[in-house]
């Protein structure tokens, strides 16, 4: 038999009706493979896009929480550097106050000391004094008693006469004794008190003097051990004063470092927020763009699913034909 007998005819059309069953089905199942598929892939694209907003919500509330933390980090930076200005102007204001605080301490002690010398000095001059004066009063009672001596030998000798011989009518004269050198050691005496008088109101100016100079250099005493002891809480005020100012430099040191550390560490977290930003843009882009591949692959797959119907339409009227042939050949078999 050839090619023009009905029966192979009727076999080769049969075998081309099942292949294109076949076709039809794996066509059908290709198709419907294809829809899960392109569900699968909205869905994983779907929720790609999903965990992308929400990594880029995240990174910008963390860039927001960044941008927020770097005001505060630059406050503490300027309350930083503004306490280590205070604290350091204090230190150095302490120490200038310790430095004169110890110097007024010296130069008030060294007056101590000269003050205390001339005390010393003025005492003794006021002893002097007071030896000279005991000795003027002692050659003043001298003067006196030599003085009443010599006025009771004048007033002795004036009472006395001496035999001068005998007158016409031979009777013996007397005449007074010569008084004038007892006068003289009157007079004398009387020169001497005088001295010794003034001797004396010369010991009493210079012991009043001297007094006046002691109380003096006491009170100089006085004054410079107070201002001795004025300077010496000065010094302590002034060391506690530089201790807390030293105290008050190392937390300001500290609070700077601190902030320092604070703005380093923000900076990193500047960095890895700008870093977690960008990767957030480019996974929103990443999925903006499988939003796109997926769209244009729903129009791809509706356009196979249009070309898959025309195609099974025509396999549904190629195998009317083929029916209608093979039932022809039939027919003329019989």
């Amino acid at each position: 038999m050839g090619l023009t007998d009905p029966r192979e005819l009727i076999q080769i059309i049969e075998e081309l009706s099942q292949r294109l069953d076949q076709w039809n089905l794996r066509t059908t199942e290709h198709l419907a493979e294809a829809g899960a598929s392109q569900r699968c892939g909205h869905e994983s694209v779907e929720r790609g896009g999903i965990r992308a907003r929400s990594v880029y919500a995240r990174a910008m509330d963390d860039q927001e929480r960044v941008s927020s933390a770097r005001g505060e980090v630059v406050r503490l930076l300027e309350a930083a550097a503004g306490a280590t200005s205070k604290a350091d102007a204090a230190r150095s204001s302490a120490a200038r106050a310790k430095s004169g605080a110890d110097s007024a301490h010296e130069r008030w002690t060294s007056n101590l000391l000269v003050a205390q010398q001339r005390l010393a000095a003025a005492q003794a001059a006021e002893k002097e004094a007071i030896i000279r004066l005991e000795q003027a009063k002692k050659h003043l009672q001298e003067a006196q008693a030599q003085l009443a001596a010599a006025e009771l030998a004048l007033d002795k000798a004036r009472r006395q006469v001496q035999y001068a011989g005998k007158d016409n009518q031979g009777k013996p004269v007397y005449r007074p004794v010569d008084t004038s050198r007892y006068e003289v050691a009157v007079a004398n005496a009387r020169y001497a008190v005088a001295e010794a008088q003034k001797h004396i109101s010369g010991c009493q100016q210079a012991l009043a003097r001297a007094v006046a100079a002691r109380a003096a250099a006491a009170a100089r005493v006085s004054a410079c051990r107070s201002a001795v002891g004025c300077t010496e809480e000065a010094q302590r005020a002034a060391a506690d004063a530089l201790a807390r100012a030293l105290h008050a430099a190392g937390f300001a040191a500290r609070a700077n470092e601190e902030a320092l550390q604070a703005s380093r560490a923000l900076e990193s977290a500047e960095q890895a927020a700008a870093a977690q930003t960008e990767a957030a843009e480019n996974a929103l882009i990443r999925s903006r763009r499988s939003v796109e591949h997926c769209d244009e692959a729903d129009g791809q797959f509706a356009q196979a699913e249009r070309e898959a119907d025309a195609a099974l339409a025509l396999v549904h009227l190629a195998r009317q034909d083929m029916s209608s042939r093979v039932n022809n050949l039939h027919l003329f078999d019989s």
